[in-house]
C-alpha cells in the first residue's frame, strides 16, 4: 500500500466520533487523528498510560483501524519492575477492547474478535511477561477473563 492509499484509510474526525459531541473521542482525534499505524504506535510507546484510553472512547472506524497499535504494544511488551504503568495498561486495555464490543461500535469492530481473543489468550498465558506480582496478575488475568467471555458470549449470540 502506497503513503498516499494509507492517508486516504486513516479515519476521519467523524470515525472517531460517528455520533457528534463527545469529548473523549474528541480527545483521541487530538492524539491519534492523522496518524499512520506507526506513528500510532510511536506516539502510543512514548506514553501508554496517557494515551491507554484513547482506545476505550474513539469511534469503531477508527477502533479498528489503530487497534494494530494496541495489539503490537501488548504483544511486545514485557514486565519492567520499576514501571507500574506497564500493569496498569495491561489491565485497562482489557477495559478499552471490551468497551468497543459493548457499544454501537460493535458492528465496526466484529472483524477483530478473533485476533481480540487471540491477543487476550496471549495475556492470560503469558503474565509474568506484564509483571512479577501475583496479584496485579491476578488483576490482569481477571480483566483478559472477562474480556474473552464478552467476545465469547457475543459470538454465540
Amino acid at each position: 500500500m502506497s503513503a498516499r492509499d494509507d492517508k486516504l484509510l486513516r479515519p476521519r474526525k467523524s470515525d472517531f466520533d460517528p455520533y457528534g459531541g463527545c469529548l473523549d473521542a474528541m480527545h483521541a482525534w487530538k492524539n491519534f487523528g492523522g496518524l499512520s499505524v506507526p506513528e500510532a504506535y510511536a506516539k502510543f510507546c512514548d506514553l501508554p498510560d496517557y494515551y491507554q484510553e484513547d482506545f476505550m472512547f474513539m469511534g469503531g472506524v477508527a477502533f479498528l483501524y489503530y487497534f494494530p497499535v494496541i495489539e503490537r504494544y501488548i504483544l511486545e511488551s514485557h514486565a519492567d519492575s520499576s514501571n507500574e504503568n506497564e500493569v496498569d495498561a495491561m489491565w485497562i486495555l482489557a477495559h478499552c477492547i471490551r468497551q468497543q464490543f459493548d457499544t454501537p461500535n460493535r458492528q465496526a469492530v466484529d472483524s477483530i474478535r478473533m485476533r481480540a481473543l487471540d491477543v487476550a489468550a496471549h495475556v492470560r498465558n503469558n503474565l509474568s511477561q506484564y509483571c512479577a506480582e501475583p496479584i496485579e496478575q491476578q488483576r490482569i488475568d481477571a480483566a483478559w477473563a472477562e474480556l474473552q467471555s464478552k467476545l465469547t458470549q457475543n459470538n454465540n449470540a
